[in-house]
């Protein structure tokens, strides 16, 4: 691929997508446009409603899991009301590779700071460990054991093609 073609990619990629985007953000924080008050997508405590705050444990000392301390004595997922260290437990649902075996073409973006747009396509086979899919699979798992293998291939650019990665996370 050409700069000239790289650099045309790039520039549409901005003005389809991060660019809108850009200033629909930009119009959500700061209201209409007509000199609001600038919105926000949190609230404090104190702003919550009564049935907002039966749903969330604001204790900063709870019961510990005997075997495991570093995890809370509550089984996962968890019931309301959450602390603050379940409602992180919890976002590990939404990770960017799914918690079951699989095969994905993953293809990315990713803007460096120095503003240089870098682009890959890779191909990758997954395999879960544990017999449980999901976070209470990987909880399950015992500390230092692997609970992913993953093997990347590279196909895009052409200077990354061929290239592989074999990934194994422990927990």
């Amino acid at each position: 691929m050409t700069r000239r073609r790289s650099v045309l990619i790039a520039a549409l990629f901005f003005f389809t997508f991060a660019a809108p985007l850009a200033a629909a953000g930009d119009a959500a924080r700061h209201g209409t446009g007509d000199n609001s008050t600038p919105r926000t997508s949190w609230k404090t405590v104190e702003d919550m409603s009564e049935a907002e705050r039966a749903r969330v444990d604001l204790r900063t000392d709870t019961p510990r899991d005997p075997q495991t301390p570093y995890l809370p004595a509550e089984a996962y997922p968890f019931q309301p009301p959450y602390t603050a260290e379940e409602m992180g437990y919890r976002s590990m649902e939404f990770s960017h590779v799914a918690r079951w075996s699989h095969a994905m073409a993953d293809v990315f973006g990713a803007i460096t700071g120095s503003g240089y747009l870098h682009e890959g396509i890779t191909l990758g086979f997954s395999h879960y460990v544990p017999d449980e899919d999901g976070v209470p699979g990987q909880l399950a798992a015992a500390p230092g054991d692997a609970y992913f293998r993953m093997m990347f291939f590279y196909t895009y650019p052409p200077e990354d093609h061929g290239l592989q990665d074999l990934w194994v996370l422990r927990r």
